[in-house]
């Protein structure tokens, strides 16, 4: 990731954390604020990791997240780190459901303790749930005050607006318009093709468009070199399990990550969160990584060398 990205990331979360401080230290008692992490992905109702604070008597604000446990299937690996949260100190069984399956774990703290409140609910969402930016957390606030708290990079929330793209080239202008938001610092142009180049990250991320307007492919390669080995697809199916919504493909001996986005109706922070999504697993690939496949590390800066004309010369005339 390169360091302009990387700075303004911090900056947003930072600047997030001062303001949910803030609102949490001025929540009058009985008001309630619901912070969900859109994802973009729709896996069934309420899959969402979401922080839910209340404030009660005695300048209490009680607490509750949500656990990757009760969100995601025994079977699946999950998103998210049940164990961070107990660190962060949501130590308390919250909310059960009827069949007696913890949904939730909570805690108590002091209004005076907002700051670190604020500071142990941006880990949760930035370190257990992997969302890369403020500009992906929504909230409601409840209680007639009349105020409600915003992310700090974007007080409007225009990403959240649906639009029916008209065709391609409309489909086109308005994913560039989304990674060209100032709050998200997204170093993008349009290659011959159409496609969309993304250069942030350790890796490039292309943004790759069909036949219609339906939906994108993002794009990534990862590995070089990769060796065809009855353990691959065993291999593959670890890493797809373990990246949710992420799909690995071998073509040739080269691997490469893939997400589709659906653009039927044109959403542009599910676009927006699923590049972030690629492009923080393109930074964290190493040796290692590549290993496991026989390869090597994708170089972006390799070229292959020109290949020379094959020269045929003819049998009667001596011309070529």
């Amino acid at each position: 990731m390169s360091d302009h990205l990387q700075t303004s990331i911090d900056t947003a979360w930072a600047l997030y954390t001062n303001e949910l401080s803030d609102f949490v230290a001025s929540m009058p008692c009985g008001q309630s604020l619901r912070i969900v992490a859109e994802s973009g992905i729709d896996r069934g109702d309420g899959d969402s990791p979401w922080i839910l604070l209340h404030s009660g008597s005695d300048d209490i604000i009680d607490s509750s997240a949500v656990l990757d446990s009760y969100l995601y299937a025994d079977d699946e690996a999950g998103a998210g780190d049940d164990h961070l949260l107990v660190a962060l100190g949501w130590t308390a069984p919250a909310a059960r459901t009827e069949q007696g399956k913890l949904i939730s774990r909570s805690m108590q703290t002091q209004r005076r303790g907002s700051r670190l409140l604020a500071t142990q609910i941006v880990r949760a969402f930035r370190e257990g749930w992997r969302v890369t930016h403020p500009a992906f957390l929504t909230s409601v606030s409840d209680g007639d005050i009349g105020r409600e708290f915003r992310t700090a990079t974007d007080r409007q929330l225009p990403d959240t607006t649906a639009v029916f793209p008209a065709d391609m080239d409309h489909l086109r202008a308005l994913i560039l318009d989304s990674l060209g938001t100032s709050s998200l610092f997204i170093d993008r142009s349009v290659e011959e093709n159409g496609d969309i180049r993304i250069d942030n990250f350790a890796l490039p991320v292309h943004i790759c468009f069909g036949h219609d307007a339906s939906a994108v492919r993002l794009h990534a390669p990862l590995v070089t070199g990769v060796k065809i080995s009855a353990a691959l697809s065993h291999t593959l199916s670890r890493w797809t399990t373990k990246w949710k919504n992420i799909s690995f493909v071998v073509a040739g001996d080269q691997l490469f990550a893939g997400i589709v986005v659906d653009t039927r109706t044109y959403i542009p922070r599910h676009l927006t969160s699923m590049t972030y999504r690629l492009g923080m697993f393109v930074d964290e690939l190493d040796a290692a990584f590549a290993a496991e496949f026989g390869g090597t590390v994708f170089d972006p800066t390799h070229r292959h060398e020109e290949p020379r004309p094959k020269v045929n010369w003819s049998d009667d005339s001596g011309t070529l």
